[in-house]
């Protein structure tokens, strides 16, 4: 099976659109969106940036052929930290888990901030329960911010790059 990796489009959209509320809706405990309401949408956040396609914001999609399996996003306008961009909407369909597609999820979003010169910061916000993606951030080089985390709800890990 190859993976490929690419920046979202309008083309992609409702594919996104699919795979994002399929992750709402097996995963709430995961996301701060919920299922019911975003489901009620015309459009999705990432929707609407990939029409006005977006080159501060991004989702970046792993194909395994042509069926997206998997999602990582990126905002520049978090308001967590200064002068930062946040991974947002982090998903991997549970059939394409273990693959090492998320961890090249990250590598490649990370790799499109650099290209763009969007930020040298990035961080993303992981529940304490969710020790799988709390592992793989921490293989991928990310550091826990104690000062920014919730110690009874997640951690915030960031990244200079």
């Amino acid at each position: 099976m190859k993976i490929s990796y690419k920046v979202l489009t309008q083309e992609h959209s409702e594919q996104y659109r699919a795979l994002r509320l399929q992750s709402l809706k097996l995963y709430p405990e995961a996301f701060c969106a919920v299922y019911a309401e975003q489901v009620q949408l015309e459009k999705l956040y990432f929707q609407e940036l990939m029409e006005q396609n977006d080159q501060q914001h991004f989702m970046l999609g792993a194909f395994a052929d042509q069926q997206l399996v998997g999602l990582c996003g990126l905002v520049t306008n978090t308001q967590r930290l200064a002068n930062a961009a946040e991974i947002i909407q982090m998903y991997i369909n549970k059939d394409y888990r273990r693959l090492g597609i998320g961890l090249t999820l990250i590598e490649r979003v990370l790799e499109t901030v650099k290209a763009r010169k969007l930020t040298e910061t990035v961080l993303l916000e992981v529940l304490k329960d969710n020790s799988s993606a709390y592992k793989a951030y921490i293989k991928a080089g990310f550091k826990v911010d104690e000062t920014l985390s919730d110690p009874d709800r997640s951690w915030i890990m960031t990244i200079q790059i």
